[in-house]
């Protein structure tokens, strides 16, 4: 029977109003093969004795307190030391349905199994499961069914291995996390179980409310983009597209005549090499930091 170990991975900050309410619906789960690694990051209220609470009742918390280094440095806290098998992240101000796992396991066996949520933007429900086991097929697949937030999916520990989270950058390291870890995995699942991660839509950091506020991460972000180890194009290209034509609806002026001025303007785009497009649209998303993409 396949019983494999989950190590849920929850980063802790300035969480002791709803931390109770994440922390039960792990504990909760109908699948009991779990560790929860909750990751005090400097945490200035109750958090970290709220964590150690939970610790003391239920020997499958383990709690780790370090200095504040932010999000990223807390997941990779995670990453760390984690035992299990598979790897979930969940915001301290979510929670999960008493069955995620359950249902998660009993999937078909993949290197990713994605479930819903219930909050947030851009939902996005399926009538039916679907997967993609086949490696020619994935990256469209992957792109047809993109979305940019870590949680919410299930990840063998396998396909993550050495890879971790920028810590020199507050935005988009999801996306690159995501990019990287792509590039390891060679079927992916969605479930079609409704509402299974619960988003809490008072505390978003979506990665595209975010970036439009921080604008000026875009060029770290898109430098690391651009020196992952391993990438796929087509995938890289379908995130920063996707990327400039929705700051073009924020900022549409700027961005659009940007785009118009660019030399390349009227011919035919999309007869480019995929990296060429990448650069152009780079281009147009820092507004001229030729250094980038040199």
């Amino acid at each position: 029977m396949y019983n494999p170990k989950i190590s849920v991975i929850v980063p802790v900050y300035k969480a002791e109003g709803f931390l109770s309410r994440c922390v039960e619906s792990i504990l909760g789960q109908s699948y009991h093969n779990i560790e929860l690694l909750l990751i005090d990051d400097g945490s200035p209220d109750n958090s970290g004795i709220i964590c150690d609470d939970y610790a003391s009742i239920d020997n499958r918390v383990r709690v780790f307190h370090k200095k504040n280094g932010g999000v990223s440095s807390a997941r990779n806290c995670g990453l760390d030391n984690a035992s299990g098998d598979l790897i979930f992240f969940c915001d301290s101000d979510d929670w999960i349905d008493e069955d995620t796992f359950e249902v998660c396991i009993h999937s078909k066996a993949n290197d990713i199994v994605q479930i819903p949520r219930d909050g947030g933007s851009n939902l996005k429900y399926y009538e039916e499961d679907i997967y993609c086991t086949k490696k020619r097929h994935l990256i469209h697949f992957i792109c047809d069914n993109f979305t940019y937030e870590i949680w919410g999916k299930l990840y063998k520990k396998e396909v993550i291995g050495d890879v971790r989270f920028p810590l020199e950058i507050s935005v988009g390291e999801d996306v690159i996390f995501l990019l990287a870890v792509y590039c390891n995995v060679s079927s992916y699942y969605i479930s079609s179980s409704v509402g299974m991660y619960h988003y809490n839509d008072a505390n978003s950091d979506s990665i595209m409310t975010t970036l439009l506020q921080k604008e000026k991460n875009d060029e770290l972000m898109i430098k690391k983009l651009l020196v992952l180890k391993q990438v796929h194009w087509t995938l890289t290209y379908f995130f920063i597209s996707t990327y400039y034509w929705r700051l073009c609806l924020k900022r549409d002026d700027l961005l659009i005549n940007f785009w118009k001025s660019f030399p390349l303007f009227g011919i035919s785009y999309h007869s480019l090499s995929l990296k060429s497009m990448i650069k152009i649209l780079l281009l147009c998303i820092c507004g001229g930091y030729k250094s980038v993409v040199k």
